[in-house]
């Protein structure tokens, strides 16, 4: 059947039951509309809208989206503006208040009871540039282990006027909340109460800051801390809390590495800057003025120290220990008023001070111990003092301290005219150890048993007996199960005896840089590595003259150098020495034939060693750069007598 068309092919039914308007081929190139036989609309515009749906007086559906005769869906009017969406769930797009908000299809109304996304069926990700406003909103889900339930991020750079989280309300009281934070309980951990109070532990802060608890913290820790984590040194590791009003600022601060610092910091508004320290029912105990001046009992202290008050027992400083009498004390300094009296000397305690005009005292002591009044029947055995009014005993304290002697040149000087012990040191009465002298030289040491010390002796230093002479042989410096860790030396240990064969001047262990060369040259030879890895290695340790050492080489290329094999670099010159060439053997090679009568020898006053062997009829021959490979590796090991001067 042939195709039937209108006037100019304008309209057009094909034989396969399309319907075309506007064109003359089913197809999406052309401009036209065309109607599918099996069910499909295409149509095509240029330039233009390619559909129009018109729904005329009232608001309502105007596309309904079916499957299977079943509504799915459907495109409704309301009021100039549009809504999609299912049943009772639909987006409407008010392009007056340019919003978007949700929508019931089925009432073509506003709904409040859709949600954007579900628990199962999340969105990903929300970007927004204006305001977020929920009333009774909840953030409900299930952070994964190290993760945040909810991330706030202000992206905007340094912008001063820009936040990360801004929470208004509360009401201007402590009756409203601006911000609360709860436990799975119930509990509130934190609170912002609506005049800016806050509560950790409690949700109703009575200050600015209000942290309570009913655990027992970590002595270590408490309820709060302030922790600076940098290791920076100096400032940057201080952490301190300040505390500021109209007339200043004061700190406290773990400072530095030197502890706890407290007290007044920075001065406004004729703040003065005292630190007080109160007890009781907020009495004022001590206090520290700006000045420095520090009073006990007293808040205007006119000294460095001032206390002012005595305790139950009268006593204003005591320094107490227990005696074997019960019922009685001993004090060490303790500061007792009464009948203190006198012109020729008052000394309780008293450094400095001044002579009252016209008076004259005959014996002046910043520390004076002196022979206690002795009531009837009363008596002391031994009296032992700084000072004593007895000549005979000459112990003074006058900036230096003399025994045997009233003008001490130094802090101590003890003094005698006959030699033996000047200091004693004794344990539970038993003499342990001893200072003296003998012949005028002075000694240390230790007195148990047969004893034994040193004797400092002009430029040296030698063993004693202690109270007798010198010692031979008899004594140790240090033990079998005690030692010494080193000994730094100028000179040498003379080991065996005291002559010259018996001294040993030097020690050194260390590492040099072994070269091969053939005929003197290395022209294109390399090694496996760089000098000190194991491809090109010297290891030596010299006790005395006498060197040890040890090399690897191991090439990739010997090189176009040819001649005898000599490798050069020793730590040391081989000593010129009648007979000294020193010696060294293989200890392992690969890739190189070690000859079968190796001889291997170093130049005397150089540092060469030459890779030599003797042939079948007693002559020696060199080892040259045909014996090697690309690739040899050769382990030797050996000694000789070093040039080096002893140091």
């Amino acid at each position: 059947m042939a195709n039937l068309s209108n006037i100019n092919n304008k309209f057009l039914v094909t034989t396969g039951g399309n319907v075309l308007i506007g064109k003359t081929a089913a197809n999406n190139a052309t401009v036209g509309t065309q109607i599918m036989s099996t069910g499909d609309i295409n149509p095509t515009v240029s330039g233009d809208t390619v559909a129009r749906f018109n729904r005329l007086s009232n608001d309502g559906e105007i596309i309904r989206f079916q499957q299977d005769t079943l509504t799915d869906g459907a495109i409704n009017s309301l009021s100039g503006r549009i809504a999609i969406g299912s049943g009772t769930t639909g987006i409407f797009f008010d392009s007056i208040r340019d919003v978007v908000t949700p929508h019931n299809m089925t009432t073509n109304a506003y709904s409040a009871n859709i949600s954007l996304g579900r628990s199962a069926i999340p969105f990903k990700d929300l970007y927004l540039s204006g305001q977020v406003n929920a009333v009774g909103a909840s953030f409900i889900g299930a952070a994964a282990s190290g993760a945040a339930l909810v991330t706030i991020e202000n992206n905007s750079g340094s912008t001063a006027t820009s936040y990360g989280l801004l929470v208004k309300g509360g009401g201007d009281s402590n009756s409203g909340k601006i911000f609360e934070v709860k436990d799975s309980s119930g509990n509130t951990d934190l609170i912002i109460k609506g005049k800016g109070d806050v509560g950790i532990g409690t949700d109703n802060p009575d200050t600015k800051l209000h942290v309570s608890g009913s655990f027992n913290p970590d002595d270590a820790l408490g309820y709060a801390l302030i922790q600076n984590t940098s290791t920076g040194g100096s400032s940057l590791e201080n952490a301190g809390i300040n505390v500021k009003n109209h007339r200043g600022t004061s700190q406290f601060m773990q400072w530095e590495g030197n502890g706890l610092r407290i007290g007044s910091r920075i001065l406004t508004n004729s703040g003065v800057g005292d630190v007080y320290f109160t007890a009781g029912a907020d009495s004022v105990k001590m206090v520290i003025k700006a000045g420095g001046n520090v009073g006990i009992g007293t808040t205007l202290p006119s000294a460095k120290l001032d206390i002012s008050g005595v305790g139950s027992a009268g006593v204003g400083v005591r320094i107490k220990g227990a005696q074997s009498v019960a019922g009685t004390y001993y004090y060490g300094y303790m500061f007792d008023g009464t009948d203190i009296q006198g012109t020729t000397q008052s000394n309780i305690f008293y450094a400095g001070g001044s002579v009252n005009a016209g008076t004259t005292i005959a014996t002046w002591a910043s520390i004076r111990i002196d022979t206690p009044a002795l009531n009837t029947g009363a008596s002391v055995t031994n009296n032992f003092g700084i000072y004593q009014s007895s000549t005979l005993q000459k112990n003074y304290f006058a900036g230096s301290v003399g025994i045997g002697t009233i003008t001490p040149g130094a802090k101590l000087v003890v003094n005698d005219t006959t030699d033996g012990d000047k200091i004693r040191l004794e344990k539970s009465g038993a003499l342990v150890g001893s200072v003296g002298t003998y012949n005028g030289v002075p000694y240390i040491g230790y007195q148990g048993g047969s004893g034994g010390g040193i004797m400092f002796n002009g430029a040296s230093i030698e063993p004693t007996a202690l109270g007798s002479s010198r010692t031979n042989n008899a004594n140790d410096i240090g033990s079998s199960t005690y030692r010494w860790r080193n000994a730094y030396l100028g000179g040498g240990v003379f080991l065996g005896g005291t002559t010259a064969a018996n001294r040993l001047d030097y020690y050194q262990d260390g590492i040099f840089t072994p070269t091969l060369r053939f005929g003197g040259g290395e022209v294109g030879l390399t090694y496996g590595g760089a000098p000190q890895s194991v491809y090109r290695a010297g290891h030596y340790t010299r006790i005395g003259r006498v060197v040890t050492f040890s090399l690897r080489i191991i090439l990739t290329n010997k090189g176009t150098s040819t001649g005898q094999a000599t490798i050069e670099g020793l730590p040391f010159d081989v000593a010129s020495l009648p007979g000294n060439y020193g010696s060294a053997m293989y200890s392992f090679a690969n890739n190189f034939a070690i000859p079968e009568r190796a001889s291997i020898t170093m130049d005397s006053s150089s540092s060469i060693i030459r890779l030599r062997f003797t042939n079948s009829s007693g002559a020696y021959g060199d080892v040259t750069n045909s014996d090697f490979n690309n690739n040899s590796d050769i382990i030797l090991t050996g000694t000789y007598l070093s040039s080096l001067p002893t140091p």
